[in-house]
């Protein structure tokens, strides 16, 4: 049974139907780039489509890419302590709508994924899917139930094709953790988020939730106590509260 795992190894979330890398389901013809926004701070990741044999990409400034069409699975793979920093960020581009889903940390780790403990760095996926217009659902990704520092920041800032958001199951929300998250997500209008601490301190949360849908569905914990603004629970917002 996989779970993911906090920092101290204590189980915290059962996974045992996802079994997935970082895929990407494709939802039409183009590509899908991986990009790096400084030439010095590049990283290599492995890639499969439709099941075949893994091949390495590395992002460029220019930003590498992959050919697909509707129908086509991506996945992805790779052994990284961290994709971004507070200075640098590597980041997913793409020309052709779609979904993703599976295990964040299949590209920090490759093979201890689902379990995985010491979950990299401060700021490690920042500006990950960054003004991703094609991407449409993110509700399958599986993030780990702990943040670290800037380790959401700005990761889907700008990506106005979204609709839902993957279930952020942290407790703590750590400083800059969610800043700018989904800042500008014009179409989102789903998030569960589980924090009963760290809420709105420490530009936790700053503008994280800006010019999202104006009406939509928050599911929090019940322990919890969220400001009316865009850097808490939109004000045109249903409030739910999560099974225990």
């Amino acid at each position: 049974m996989a779970s993911l795992l906090n920092l101290s190894g204590s189980a915290l979330l059962n996974t045992a139907a996802v079994e997935e890398y970082l895929t990407f389901d494709i939802l039409g013809n183009g590509s899908v780039g991986w990009k790096a926004s400084n030439s010095s701070n590049t990283r290599t990741i492995q890639y499969r489509k439709n099941g075949g044999s893994w091949n390495n990409i590395t992002s460029t400034t220019s930003g590498a890419t992959i050919s697909v069409v509707n129908g086509d699975k991506i996945e992805f793979k790779a052994d990284n302590t961290s994709i971004g920093s507070s200075s640098y960020y590597n980041y997913f581009t793409a020309t052709a709508n779609f979904k993703v889903s599976g295990y964040l940390t299949s590209i920090l780790d490759a093979d201890g994924y689902k379990e995985y403990s010491t979950y990299g760095a401060d700021n490690m996926f920042r500006y990950l899917f960054y003004n991703n217009t094609y991407l449409t659902d993110a509700s399958g990704l599986v993030l780990p139930s702990t943040t670290r520092n800037g380790c959401y920041s700005r990761m889907f800032q700008g990506c106005t094709s979204l609709k839902t958001a993957p279930d952020l199951l942290a407790s703590n929300i750590a400083t800059y953790a969610y800043y700018h998250l989904f800042d500008g997500c014009g179409s989102l209008n789903y998030v569960k988020c589980l924090a009963t601490s760290g809420i709105n301190t420490s530009s936790s949360t700053t503008s994280w939730l800006n010019g999202v849908a104006s009406s939509g569905t928050f599911v929090k914990a019940s322990a919890s106590s969220w400001p009316s603004s865009t850097s808490g629970i939109p004000s045109g917002w249903t409030v739910q509260t999560a099974e225990s």
